[in-house]
């Protein structure tokens, strides 16, 4: 299994929804421009909401604009 090393939300494709906000508190907030962010102490979360946050990206967001990096397979 992967291991997600990052989270981010892209602008260019964000419409501000803030679905990502309802579903997965722990992972994603609001900017004080009132967008949806990913919160700066979110990493702690990666591996106990991974299925979530995967949840969120591919299914809640209607445009896709969180993207998930992971950790590089090296065997």
């Amino acid at each position: 299994m992967k291991k997600i090393i990052s989270v981010k939300i892209d602008r260019d494709i964000c419409l501000d929804h803030e679905l990502c906000v309802h579903e997965c508190p722990q992972v994603f907030g609001l900017s004080d421009e009132d967008e949806p962010m990913v919160k700066s102490d979110a990493h702690q979360y990666y591996s106990s909401l991974k299925e979530k946050i995967e949840y969120v990206a591919n299914d809640i967001c209607p445009v896709e604009a969180i993207v998930i990096d992971y950790e590089s397979d090296t065997s």
